[in-house]
């Protein structure tokens, strides 16, 4: 089991608990909009043996007008 918490400024944003025998891919997609200077972070926590692997990406829309 793992537990992957994405914090906003130190809040709980999004929590996701994952559990898998194997392998698993869990295809996420988070659209908020953050005011500038927002600090986000993610923190994860495993149970037993195995690696969890993490590939996180941001990406910046800048709307003018």
């Amino acid at each position: 089991m793992a537990s992957i918490t994405l914090l906003k400024d130190g809040k709980v944003m999004r929590y996701f608990p994952i559990s898998a025998g194997g392998s698993i891919h869990v295809p996420l997609a988070i659209v908020d909009e953050l005011q500038p200077g927002t600090e986000v972070s993610v923190t994860a926590a495993c149970e037993g043996s195995g690696t969890l692997i993490l590939d996180i990406g941001i990406l910046e829309v800048n709307r003018s007008g």
